[in-house]
């Protein structure tokens, strides 16, 4: 009757083991990456003072420079970009494809399918000079791809613990950015989990309930020999430092933060709902750039009409901050705003225009005073390629 009770025992136990979906994560036993006190920069959008676009490229910006894409090639929507000395790698369609910084069509990374060494989409990657490397994502099948920097050949792949859209590897670990239910772990998540490539090592930055419904967004930059990370809906943004430590590096103080009501779960139209009708607003993660002298970063701000996207300008040397007033053309102007940033490259900032010929439906192409954008735009034919530009803060 005893062996009978520790066997039934047992079955109860084994029964409630695999109850827990595969994929499941548990973080008993994992350490939390220590905090590092430093001085914490406070960047007020609330003094804010308004700028156009023109007198933001005029006054702040030098060595403005832009990338028609050839069109040997179509691609299809931007997932990320990076350059690496005289090559822009975009991924797109799950695919990356190079282009020579003078915009000429090189060739094409793609190993979609469903085969051996195949993966089935990817959503992020990384160009590892020191390995002379990319590594690519693929969150389904949990695996990263690693793939020659001078060839595009496949090197190897490799199984991870944890399926997550954006990883970076850095000090030879790799780091997660994790949504809610990639760890198919209901009842406790951690933002951000660090492995080796065999086995989870650490974790920080749990995740509130108001994060549990959020897109998802790549907050991971590489900057100099650090990372920054901003974890979606908050206010702060914080270093990851190689010595295995966290420290607070900004914080953005705005109206009506979102971030206020971290402890409510709360849907995603809950939350565009409370950001029309009181106005919130909070800072995109994924749209964050910062350089030696200036950082260039994005607000989704709620109205009663709708939510925008308002973009600012953190001057680091006067410790100012301006709201970059965009898309008025009719008396003219120098440069005009890209639709989107992307990275930041040797101090440069990248951002790319979609559909330029539009621009010739908003404004006469002769009131660009910018020569080389003018022409671009003169000439540009519905289904081109986007246009990258680039410039430095100064």
């Amino acid at each position: 009757m005893k062996n009978l009770c520790l066997i039934t025992i047992a079955s109860i136990i084994c029964l409630s083991c695999s109850n827990k979906p595969e994929g499941y994560i548990s973080y008993d036993n994992i350490k939390t990456i220590s905090k590092k006190r430093a001085k914490t920069e406070i960047i007020d959008v609330k003094k804010s003072n308004p700028i156009s676009e023109e007198d933001f490229f005029t006054l702040h910006t030098s060595d403005i420079n832009f990338i028609q894409l050839d069109n040997k090639i179509s691609l299809g929507t931007i997932t990320k970009i990076r350059r690496y000395k005289e090559r822009i790698y975009i991924l797109s369609n799950d695919r990356i494809y190079i282009f020579k910084t003078n915009g000429k069509y090189l060739k094409t990374i793609d190993y979609k399918g469903h085969g051996h060494k195949e993966y089935i989409c990817l959503k992020d990657f990384q160009i590892i000079p020191e390995e002379k490397s990319i590594i690519a994502v693929d969150d389904l099948e949990k695996k990263i791809f690693t793939f020659s920097l001078e060839t595009g050949k496949i090197l190897k792949v490799s199984d991870e613990i944890i399926g997550t859209p954006f990883v970076r590897k850095f000090n030879g670990h790799f780091y997660h950015s994790v949504h809610f239910n990639n760890d198919w772990n209901e009842n406790e998540t951690w933002q951000l989990v660090v492995t080796n490539g065999k086995k989870i090592v650490a974790k920080q930055f749990k995740m509130f309930p108001i994060s549990e419904e959020a897109d998802g967004a790549n907050n991971l930059y590489e900057y100099k020999d650090y990372m920054n990370y901003i974890p979606e809906y908050s206010d702060t943004i914080y270093s990851l430092n190689k010595d295995f430590t966290y420290s607070n590096k900004y914080i953005v103080k705005h109206d009506n933060s979102l971030w206020e009501k971290k402890n409510e779960k709360l849907s995603f139209e809950d939350v565009r709902n409370i950001m029309k009708k009181q106005k919130y607003s909070y800072l995109i993660a994924d749209m964050f750039f910062e350089t030696t002298k200036g950082i260039v970063f994005e607000l989704e701000e709620g109205q009663q009409d709708g939510e925008f996207i308002e973009h600012y300008f953190y001057d680091k040397q006067k410790k100012k901050t301006f709201k970059i007033q965009t898309g008025w053309y009719g008396q003219g102007i120098n440069v005009i705003f890209p639709i989107q940033n992307s990275f930041v490259y040797n101090d440069e900032i990248y951002g790319y225009y979609t559909d330029v010929e539009n621009y010739r439906k908003m404004m006469n192409p002769n009131l660009i005073s910018n020569k080389k954008l003018q022409k671009i735009v003169k000439e540009a034919k519905t289904g081109d390629n986007p246009v990258i530009i680039s410039y430095k803060i100064k």
